[in-house]
């Protein structure tokens, strides 16, 4: 629903595969290294290897997923290492990779790398890592799921900072999924809420009160296979505050705020709103909060409307 949006993501991507491309060098003495190279070779031609792999964008996925499909070849069993070393990755008790300063380099870090604070898929529950403790309520999600695809195992942009229930939901399903790291469509673009008063008592009945989904066809499969419908229905009563704040918080009451604590409580309207609503309402800061894509598109609906 809302996409990840990375700093310096290509750059990043990168050391991401030069730390695990090391590591290999090392696994097994080189031996696993040089079968998969072979079989990638053999399966997407002398240009593709496992740094490709490992930093292949979500359109570049695409096309190695439909060239494996095609070229009907099995899969190498040295492939079955990557996942588990992922499993390594993914464990707090393990230090498979390090940094070049002897940092390490796991699955928290690499969520501290994407630096995503709420479930893309969702955009509902916080997702924090809590590495000293072992804790995680963000799991990885791979796209591409490593059995059926045990060489994006480690692919940096196969790997999804998701709260547990869509990862646990998602699981192994076949649906035609969108990838957040995708830069083809904006938020705006998948998904947009809106709300109809069906009753004259909506200031205390959830019931007069009905949420509207546009859903793009590219992310139909994530937001039904998700029960994203079912989810937001919960949480009407969102929607419901965010209808009384517009009342409250009329353009002129806000302009008075800006004249009186811009500058000192906030810097921006932008800052001002995020003070005030459930979530922010700026585009680059959605991913920061929970119901920040709702509180979007209905704030923006109301104020059109009122």
């Amino acid at each position: 629903m809302v996409p990840i949006r990375v700093f310096n993501v290509h750059r990043k991507a990168e050391q991401h595969a030069d730390l695990i491309y090391k590591y290999l060098q090392g696994y097994k003495r080189g031996r696993t290294l040089i079968a998969i190279d072979n079989w990638l070779t053999s399966v997407f031609g002398p240009k593709v290897d496992i740094r490709t792999v490992l930093t292949a964008d979500p359109i570049k996925m695409d096309f190695l997923v439909r060239k494996y499909k095609s070229a009907g070849i099995a899969l190498a069993r040295e492939l079955q290492d990557l996942k588990s070393i992922y499993k390594r990755f993914r464990s707090p008790r393990s230090t498979p990779f390090l940094s070049a300063s002897g940092a390490k380099y796991d699955g928290f870090a690499f969520c501290a790398l994407i630096d995503v604070s709420v479930c893309p898929y969702c955009n509902r529950n916080y997702i924090i890592s809590l590495e000293e403790s072992g804790i995680a309520t963000c799991e990885l999600d791979h796209f591409y799921n490593k059995d059926d695809y045990p060489f994006f195992a480690l692919s940096f942009y196969n790997l999804i900072p998701a709260c547990k229930p869509c990862n646990h939901i998602k699981s192994n399903k076949k649906g035609n999924y969108h990838n957040p790291h995708s830069k083809e469509y904006s938020e705006s673009d998948l998904l947009k809420f809106s709300v109809r008063i069906t009753g004259a008592s909506f200031l205390d009945s959830l019931d007069d009160l009905k949420l509207g989904y546009d859903v793009h066809s590219v992310f139909n499969d994530t937001f039904t296979d998700l029960k994203l419908q079912e989810v937001y229905e919960f949480h009407k009563i969102y929607v419901q505050d965010l209808i009384k704040k517009k009342y409250l918080y009329n353009e002129e009451y806000l302009e008075q705020l800006v004249a009186q604590y811009g500058g000192k409580l906030f810097s921006t309207r932008e800052e001002l709103m995020g003070l005030l609503l459930p979530g922010y309402i700026s585009e680059d800061k959605l991913a920061l909060r929970p119901f920040s894509k709702l509180s979007k598109d209905i704030w923006e609906q109301l104020s059109m409307l009122y």
